[in-house]
């Protein structure tokens, strides 16, 4: 029995739409890394957003990455790479760390540290995946609400 073209062309068909299924969320992306600092000093603990800018046609998946000690990159720990172009950044800075917490007592009273600044937005055009951010002085106290 022969297989009739029609039939054949629907398997070649189907096999392509298959091999072309899973794996497209890291095309295209690169790991950014950099330094960040506030007022000129390097940013203790934080954490750093990178949102694409759609107002100015940009899109795709978001990417972030912790900063510890002035330095941040999107290839360790948690972090996730970019798809290169305009961007909102957003950071969000502490003092120091947050402690480490024994999940065995939930109970314990732990201090969290209180924020310097709570998500301080700038636009950056990120291309290379190297980036040096400084936050100005004035962003001190934004977005973190006083405890009466």
């Amino acid at each position: 029995m022969q297989t009739s073209g029609l039939h054949h062309a629907l398997w070649i068909t189907c096999l392509m739409v298959l091999s072309g299924c899973g794996g497209a969320d890291d095309v295209g992306r690169i790991d950014v890394s950099g330094s960040a600092t506030f007022d000129g000093q390097p940013i203790v603990y934080g954490q750093i957003d990178f949102t694409p800018d759609n107002a100015k046609g940009h899109s795709g998946p978001a990417g972030y990455a912790d900063i510890v000690d002035g330095k941040f990159n999107t290839a360790e720990g948690t972090g996730s790479g970019i798809v290169p172009g305009a961007h909102i950044v957003r950071i969000t800075a502490y003092p120091q760390p947050f402690p480490d917490v024994e999940v065995s007592d939930e109970t314990a009273d732990t201090a969290v540290p209180e924020a310097l600044f709570i998500g301080y937005t700038m636009e950056q055009n990120v291309e290379s995946s190297t980036l040096n951010i400084d936050v100005p002085a004035e962003a001190k106290g934004r977005g973190v609400s006083k405890s009466p």
